[in-house]
């Protein structure tokens, strides 16, 4: 009985050990998976935008980048810059692997390419809004958004916004600024006004007009105007309905943005 002992028990050992052998291999935590994990939505990179570049079994070249004001970045074992500004990161991808393969660095270059941070498309809200803010557009960003950004609107604001666009990167023109009613902007059901933004964009918000209201009054001082010029005549007319006037008989007189009450 001995000898089928000893052979049940090396036949129960070698299933044990192909057993072993045939477990799966655990993730990856190298460097090509580390730069995945924090990437940002692939849009088009630009200048100052930080770069998370990893090589395939080429630790040397796995590294973070900083893209120049120019829009180029420089690689290690690489004689060339790389021009990047405007592409996204699947296409750097392909044109790093290139690189490496025309300079012969590598033969079948593995190449992964995100974005640790975007510092190329910046977006200003300034004016009457309750907290000034400049941000970066990243993902799918709209003017109502950065709106949100800036905690809303003041008491001040008045009733529109001047959101000024950056030229084309393919023309040579100066920034184009639109005005626009806030309020139509607030009502509208469509995209027509609130549009995306891509960075480069500045939103301002001016303050409302003011009249200011001096002589034969109770309480002089300034009241701003929201809804254009008629919005003048119905405070001046609040003047008298709320008994402001000192004496009976007076009327307004308004010169410029003032508007003075005579006896």
């Amino acid at each position: 009985m001995t000898p089928p002992l000893r052979s049940l028990a090396v036949v129960a050992m070698l299933t044990a050990a192909a057993g072993a052998f045939a477990q799966p291999r655990p993730p990856s935590t190298g460097p090509m998976q580390d730069a995945g994990a924090a990437n940002l939505p692939g849009q088009a990179v630009g200048p100052n935008d930080l770069l998370a570049i990893s090589v395939y079994d080429a630790p040397e070249l796995t590294r973070t980048v900083r893209v120049s004001s120019e829009g180029y970045i420089r690689l290690p074992l690489l004689q060339e810059r790389i021009p990047v500004s405007g592409k996204r990161p699947s296409e750097l991808e392909d044109l790093i692997a290139a690189q490496l393969v025309k300079e012969g660095i590598l033969v079948q270059p593995v190449v992964m390419v995100t974005v640790a941070e975007y510092a190329s498309r910046p977006v200003s809200v300034v004016g009457a809004v309750k907290r000034p803010v400049t941000f970066q557009a990243v993902g799918r960003v709209t003017l109502l958004d950065a709106l949100a950004r800036a905690e809303g609107l003041s008491e001040l604001a008045g009733p529109e916004l001047l959101l000024t666009l950056p030229p084309s990167p393919a023309q040579d023109a100066r920034p184009i600024t639109r005005r626009l009613l806030l309020r139509d902007l607030m009502d509208d059901n469509s995209s027509d006004l609130n549009i995306l933004l891509h960075g480069g964009e500045e939103i301002r918000v001016p303050e409302a007009r003011k009249i200011f209201v001096t002589g034969n009054v109770k309480k002089p001082g300034s009241f701003p105007v929201r809804e254009g010029n008629e919005l003048t005549v119905m405070k001046a007319r609040k003047i008298f309905v709320t008994g402001n006037v000192k004496k009976p008989g007076s009327f307004p007189v308004r010169e410029g943005n003032e508007l003075t009450v005579m006896k």
